[in-house]
C-alpha cells in the first residue's frame, strides 16, 4: 500500500547521535563534554544481502538514529525486531503491537547492548514493521526484503534519494556519519547503518525515500567496547545526550 506521507514535524534523532548546531565550515555539537573515546576494535564481517555475518565472536550495540514516517501529516507507528543467529530481541518494546512504536520524538529506550558475546558467523538482520489504524501495514526484513532496506558500511556512496512530499531525505539522518564533503558514508569499520522503507510496495516509486527508520549497528571485541556509543568519525559532530528533531 502506498502511503500518503508528508513532512515530519518531529522525527527523532536519538541521544546516541547528535544535537547539532550550524557553524561556519560545517556542523558542530553544542558542547563536546559528552564525547566518548573511540574503541579500537578489529571485528571483521561480511555484508551479504542485508545480513551482517561477523568472522569472529563479537559484542553488539544497536542505536536508533532517526525516524520519519507519516500519513497525511500524522506520524504512524513503526516497530523493530533484532535477529542475531536464532535469537529475536525486541529491546525497544513489543514489536507485535503499537506499544513498541519507535516513531516518536521522545523514546524511553534508543539503544540496546546485547549483554553477552555472540558467536562468530551468527548473522545479524533487522525487521521493521509499519502500522496503520492499529494493524500491521508492511514488514521489511533487511535480508528477506532487501530491496526495501539499504545497508551501508564505511566508504559506501550516500543514497541520492529525495524525501517524499518534502520530508527530510536519507542524507539528513546520515549527516554525522558522512565524509566532510557529504559524498560517502564515513563509519568505523565495525559499523553498519540500515535505511528502511516501510511505506510503499514499490521500491522504485517517489514514495520510497528510505528514511522511515534508520538504525546503526556497532560490533566490538567485548561488551565493554560497545557500552558507550562510538564517536562519529566526522569531526564536526560528537555524541550528545539530547535528541535532534527534524522539522
Amino acid at each position: 500500500m502506498r502511503k500518503n506521507r508528508t513532512r515530519t514535524a518531529g522525527a527523532l534523532l536519538s541521544a546516541s547521535i547528535l544535537a547539532l548546531s550550524a557553524a561556519a565550515g560545517g556542523f558542530t555539537s553544542a558542547t563536546a563534554e559528552n564525547e566518548s573515546e573511540a574503541v579500537d576494535s578489529s571485528v571483521s564481517f561480511v555484508l551479504t544481502d542485508g545480513r551482517v555475518i561477523p568472522g569472529e565472536d563479537y559484542a553488539m550495540r544497536v542505536d536508533i538514529i532517526g525516524t520519519a514516517f507519516t500519513s497525511s501529516g500524522v506520524p504512524q507507528p513503526i516497530t523493530l525486531k533484532l535477529h542475531v543467529g536464532d535469537e529475536t530481541a525486541e529491546p525497544f518494546g513489543d514489536a507485535d503491537s503499537t506499544a513498541g512504536d519507535v516513531n516518536k520524538s521522545v523514546l524511553p529506550v534508543t539503544s540496546h547492548v546485547f549483554p553477552s558475546m555472540r558467536q562468530a558467523e551468527e548473522s545479524i538482520t533487522i525487521t521493521a514493521t509499519s502500522w496503520s489504524g492499529g494493524d500491521k501495514n508492511l514488514t521489511r526484513n533487511s535480508h528477506d526484503q532487501s530491496a526495501f532496506v539499504k545497508v551501508l558500511r564505511n566508504g559506501d556512496a550516500v543514497p541520492n534519494i529525495e524525501g517524499f512530499d518534502n520530508q527530510e531525505n536519507a542524507a539528513y539522518f546520515l549527516r554525522p556519519y558522512l565524509t566532510p564533503d557529504g559524498s560517502h558514508v564515513w563509519l568505523h569499520d565495525t559499523q553498519v547503518i540500515y535505511l528502511f522503507e516501510v511505506g510503499t510496495t514499490d521500491a522504485t516509486s517517489d514514495a520510497a525515500d528510505f528514511q522511515d527508520v534508520v538504525v546503526l549497528v556497532t560490533l566490538g571485541e567485548s561488551v565493554i567496547d560497545v557500552e558507550e556509543p562510538q564517536p562519529p568519525r566526522n569531526s564536526y559532530a560528537v555524541p550528545m545526550r539530547s535528541p535532534l528533531l527534524a522539522d
